[in-house]
């Protein structure tokens, strides 16, 4: 078992979301696992490994089984934020449970408890910041997002929730990367019954609110990965560090305009999605606007009219929501604690959970809780949008990976 997360140390530039670290943090060293945590009858979760697709790499699972006799209503397999282990999702994964819905939760290889025998001794109980780096350098940098956490890791989730729980909607909980990841599943796709996504949109550095400081971050960041060949997301505030090759796509994403569909192979996966899709975000996650949710959601086929938006502003509700921002929302109540003299915040059961809830049993959605939208096709990005967007590229050339023979003499661009 993993044991306390140290601290992010910072580096030579600005962090981005300093206070969304602490808090992922804190309540990642607060995980309850006893099975009465919401005063309760808690069913014990079951961990065992799961074998990837293609190469069978150990994934270290957690199964969610409903409480006897229940009735069974649906099953959902939770797909990771980026750096966020699954024991993160647990107290979610156990409220659900209560619900009628079995969950699977499960760690990307190289990240939680997935991690191969002969490194596992470097990230176990009692391990340092020294000994999770030098395992993260032996890992091999042709890992990659796409390949790996998505086409090998995901599917495989995705198969054995589908043959495990047979007779049940089957609902992928995406969570930002994971939300992302997703739509550019194979046949994998077609096993699931609908999409929620969870804070997931088009991290495009131009696509910031202040695109200045994350091109500084990026300048601080990309040079250091190369360096020191590990992604330290850490230090900017987003999660745990990673491999060299997870670190090399995503910077590879940020530097274009079309984040993480930059290829003809996933602009067309995306385009496939013909399964009913709820995207939600928060006024308060500063790490995700609602543009950069528009871009994301413009690439996919809205013919179907099945892709759906809701943004919620927690501050805004009455009585306020305790935070979501990008990561809290799956947080449990007692994680906020309101200050002194404030009125009580309502549950996380009784608020953003509930909204989850209900487009997991019955796809539909709270329109009272945020700005919804249905999206048609007059939603869709036009041909000339897809222009500028490759013209922006060109823009964030100083990001991009370097290419053997190619200089170029262009200033960086003023974002």
């Amino acid at each position: 078992m993993i044991g306390a997360y140290p601290p992010p140390r910072r580096f030579d530039g600005p962090q981005l979301f300093p206070y969304h670290q602490l808090q992922l943090l804190s309540v990642l060293n607060k995980v309850h696992t006893q099975p009465d945590h919401f005063g309760l009858n808690m069913p014990d979760f079951v961990q065992f490994d799961l074998p990837a697709l293609v190469d069978n790499f150990p994934l270290k699972a957690q199964r969610f089984d409903i409480p006897d006799g229940q009735p069974h209503k649906a099953a959902v397999v939770i797909c990771n934020a980026n750096g966020i282990p699954a024991r993160f999702y647990r107290d979610f994964a156990l409220w659900l449970t209560q619900h009628g819905v079995s969950v699977l939760t499960f760690d990307y290889r190289y990240l939680g408890l997935s991690w191969p025998p002969e490194l596992a001794h470097l990230v176990g109980r009692g391990s340092t910041v020294k000994s999770r780096v030098q395992a993260l350098r032996q890992v091999s940098e042709d890992v990659s997002v796409t390949t790996h956490w998505g086409a090998r890791d995901i599917a495989a989730a995705i198969r054995y929730a589908a043959d495990r729980w047979k007779g049940v909607p089957l609902v992928a909980v995406g969570h930002s990367m994971g939300a992302i990841l997703l739509p550019l599943l194979g046949e994998e796709r077609h096993l699931i019954s609908r999409f929620l996504n969870v804070c997931a949109g088009n991290g495009f550095v131009g696509n910031y609110d202040d695109p200045c400081i994350v091109g500084e971050v990026l300048r601080e960041m990309v040079p250091l990965l190369e360096k020191e060949r590990i992604w330290y997301t850490s230090r900017i505030g987003v999660g745990l560090e990673l491999p060299y090759g997870i670190g090399r796509e995503i910077a590879d994403w940020i530097a274009h305009p079309r984040h993480s569909f930059l290829t003809e192979s996933s602009q067309k996966a995306i385009r496939q999605v013909d399964k009913p899709y709820l995207a939600v975000g928060f006024e308060d996650d500063y790490t995700l606007s609602k543009m950069m949710l528009s871009k994301f959601l413009s690439q996919f086929s809205h013919a179907d009219r099945q892709k759906s938006s809701l943004w919620v502003d927690p501050d805004a509700q009455r009585p306020p929501w305790a935070p979501c921002g990008h990561v809290m929302s799956f947080a449990p109540s007692e994680s906020f604690e309101p200050s002194e003299g404030a009125a009580p915040t309502p549950k996380r059961e009784e608020t953003i959970w509930a909204v989850y809830l209900n487009w997991i049993l019955t796809e539909t959605v709270d329109k009272t809780a945020g700005e919804y939208k249905i999206w048609g096709p007059e939603d869709e990005s036009n041909p000339l949008e897809n222009e500028e967007w490759e013209y922006s590229f060109k823009d964030s050339e100083p990001f991009r990976r370097p290419r053997a023979g190619r200089k170029s003499d262009k200033p960086a661009p003023k974002l």
